[in-house]
């Protein structure tokens, strides 16, 4: 492939390097936070109707941003609060768990390089009927990255908070938890994305609203974007695509999976972000995606290297007497390599149906990085003098991978290895072919010929001897 659009590839993909997360939610065990209030005093927890009504006593109605005004209107908000000096939480265990909150709200949201700091901003009381339409927060302060809002334990309905950045949604559900009444429950969102409050259908709920800060930065870090990517990477997998020696790329994802655990869906962290947006790429460019199991088998010789050898995974060991030391490969390291190859299994099409193909076979060019392929732990296998024989160690680097290839090449690439092998393929193209409806039935048919025929065409160059 063209090494230009490779490494524009390799650019443009390294600037993925946060989870794509733009909103965390969870719950803990109550820490009461010790809420005293100016002229209520201590206020008990789970909160109750009573003291709900005696607390909006010494609220106000909640105002609201709008360019550089702040204005009260309950047709937009509908919410009492208490500004932050006239109440206080006495409990020194809570900045703790602030601390833990705000901890977890880093990993999720992509800022562990960061140092956050937390502010405490108001006190929020919803009562039926509260509510707060679409908005976004305005920068209260100086570096202020999200908004971390804080619920205590009260028994309500409704009031869900709604999250939106880049076309996705997120709806938390603060009273719909069976143990809204005994656990905090939190949320946490970059301060550029929209968000609403829906009316609260009953009871009452009492919210804490601390301001998160980037403690050494100028400047504020906005939600991750799918698009940006997307509309970097697309341009080049369609120039890419539109080469006559375009076949497969391959990109293998950081974390670990087992066969049972791959899905697009049950991807973790930076692997979800990246293949959502070649996900989304690929179908602008024209192009297949699937997931699939990269293995990287290779043989060689295993040459001594005194006890601080390669040390890992599965080894074989000696079978000699019991009074010998056991020999387990550890103070030896893989010397001359006899041979080596490169298979991808079970792989997963883009809509999470898996294609019935034993194995589809990957050279090492097909990689966007081929040094990728031993950046992690492998499985290792020993095995020591037999006869005439010398010391071997084997050794199977695993990754998942996002496969890509040009559409007009689909049927080819499957029949690459052996065309017979395609044959489960082509039965699950047809079954899904005679249940299709009358407006997809002629499309599926003519993909069913279209593999048919690339099958028979590569049958005689596969033919076993």
């Amino acid at each position: 492939m063209p090494e230009a659009i490779v490494e524009k590839l390799g650019q443009a993909l390294s600037k993925i390097d946060r989870p794509g997360t733009f909103c965390v939610s969870g719950s803990v065990p109550a820490v009461l936070p010790g809420l005293e209030v100016e002229g209520l005093g201590p206020i008990g927890l789970p909160l109750t109707a009573k003291a709900a009504k005696e607390l909006k006593k010494q609220c106000e109605q909640a105002p609201y941003g709008k360019g550089t005004e702040t204005l009260v209107d309950t047709s937009v908000r509908r919410v009492w609060r208490m500004e932050q000096g006239r109440f206080s939480l006495t409990n020194p265990e809570w900045k703790r768990l602030i601390e833990e909150m705000v901890r977890k709200v880093q990993e999720e949201l992509g800022l562990e390089k960061q140092k956050l700091e937390s502010h405490l901003y108001d006190l929020l009381l919803y009562e039926p009927g509260s509510f707060f339409l679409p908005h976004r927060d305005g920068e209260k302060l100086d570096r202020m990255v999200a908004t971390l809002v804080v619920v205590l334990p009260s028994s309500h309905e409704g009031g869900e908070l709604v999250v939106r950045h880049d076309g996705r949604e997120q709806t938390i559900d603060f009273g719909g938890a069976e143990d809204s009444q005994f656990h905090l429950h939190f949320a946490a969102f970059y301060a550029d994305c929209e968000h609403e409050v829906r009316p609260l259908r009953k009871g009452y709920r009492l919210c804490l609203v601390y301001n998160l800060t980037l403690a050494k930065s100028k400047k504020s870090i906005p939600a991750p974007r799918d698009s940006e990517h997307i509309e970097r990477i697309a341009p080049l997998l369609r120039e890419w695509a539109a080469d006559d020696s375009a076949e497969k790329l391959v990109i293998t994802l950081d974390h670990q999976y087992t066969q049972d655990g791959l899905a697009w869906d049950a991807l973790k962290g930076v692997d979800r972000v990246k293949a959502r947006v070649l996900l989304e790429a690929a179908r602008q460019a024209g192009c297949k995606a699937y997931l699939a199991l990269l293995t990287f088998w290779e043989s060689g010789s295993a040459e001594y290297a005194g006890g601080g050898g390669y040390r890992s995974g599965r080894r074989r060991r000696w079978d000699d007497d019991d009074d010998e030391e056991e020999d387990d490969g550890s103070q030896y390291e893989m010397g001359e390599i006899f041979d080596s190859r490169l298979t991808a299994m079970h792989l997963i099409d883009s809509e999470g149906n898996g294609l019935p193909l034993e194995e589809l076979s990957v050279e090492e060019d097909d990689l966007l990085d081929p040094d990728s392929l031993t950046d992690v732990e492998p499985e290792e296998e020993f095995e020591g003098y037999t006869g005439n024989e010398g010391m071997t160690l084997e050794r199977w680097y695993r990754h998942a991978a996002i496969f890509l290839w040009p559409e007009r090449r689909h049927f080819e690439i499957l029949c690459d290895r052996d065309s017979r092998e395609v044959i489960p393929v082509l039965n699950q193209m047809v079954k899904r072919w005679r249940q299709s409806g009358a407006e997809d039935a002629a499309a599926l048919k003519a993909q069913c010929i279209d593999l048919a025929t690339a099958i028979l065409a590569r049958w005689r160059e596969h033919r076993y001897a």
